[in-house]
C-alpha cells in the first residue's frame, strides 16, 4: 500500500478469507467504503500444494477448491451488484495450471 501511495496512487489493504461469503463481501465493502464505488474486481487469490495423488486428502482438496474456485465465485457475486456499465472482472490463474510437476495430483 505504501509503495502505491508513494507513487501517487490510492490503495487499501484488507485481510479476509475469500472462501467465506462474509469475508468476500467484507473485502468488497471495504473497497467501496474507501473509494466510493467499484470499477474493477481482480480475482488473484489462489493456493497450490505439490503432492502426489496418494497424499491428497479430502480436506486438502476442499481447501484448494474453496480458495481457488469458490473464492472466485463469492468475490464476483459480492462485486457484481456494485459494478456499473464498463465495470470489469479479471480472473488471474497461476502458472501451476499449465505445468505438470512429477508425481503431482
Amino acid at each position: 500500500v505504501s509503495a502505491i501511495a508513494s507513487n501517487g496512487g490510492q490503495a487499501v489493504a484488507v485481510q479476509g478469507d475469500v472462501s467465506r461469503k462474509s469475508d468476500a463481501q467484507g473485502i468488497v465493502d471495504a473497497a467501496i467504503s474507501q473509494f466510493g464505488r467499484l470499477d474493477i474486481l481482480v480475482n488473484n487469490s489462489g493456493v497450490y500444494e505439490f503432492a502426489s495423488i496418494d497424499e491428497i486428502t479430502e480436506d486438502h482438496f476442499h481447501r484448494l477448491f474453496n480458495v481457488n474456485v469458490l473464492g472466485t465465485l463469492l468475490t464476483t457475486q459480492a462485486a457484481a451488484k456494485h459494478l456499473g456499465d464498463g465495470g470489469s472482472v479479471i480472473n488471474i490463474s497461476s502458472v501451476v495450471s499449465r505445468i505438470t510437476p512429477p508425481n503431482s495430483a
